[in-house]
């Protein structure tokens, strides 16, 4: 098995946790499913500036689909590793941004992200 399949089948499968863990967290509500969705800074963005109503965001759920489109394309072809390069780039810069935004505000408790919390 060539290596980029064995990427695709990993993201394939990551893919599908990521959904799983969204729809486990709209049929409990569970908020402290928050900490382990893997594209935290989407959904503080749409929490923070677009203003989210449901819980995970829409925008989380279209982020899952397209790591799962982008990792099957890959599978299928493994000459657009570019788009499943680029899909994880745009989708990692918000996670990136709100990572930075918690080290920048001294990682205290009002946040929820300190170590006493």
């Amino acid at each position: 098995m060539k290596r980029t399949r064995v990427l695709a089948l990993y993201v394939l499968v990551a893919a599908l946790a990521q959904l799983g863990l969204y729809a486990t967290w709209a049929v409990t509500g569970g908020e402290n499913l928050f900490y382990f969705d893997p594209r935290l800074g989407i959904s503080f963005l749409a929490y923070e500036f677009w203003a989210a109503a449901s819980e995970p965001p829409l925008v989380a759920w279209i982020a899952g689909v397209a790591t799962l489109v982008a990792a099957t394309a890959l599978f299928v072809s493994p000459r657009v590793l570019w788009l499943y390069l680029l899909t994880e780039t745009v989708l990692a810069l918000p996670t990136l941004a709100f990572f930075g935004i918690v080290v920048t505000s001294g990682l205290s408790a009002g946040h929820g992200f300190s170590i006493s919390d």
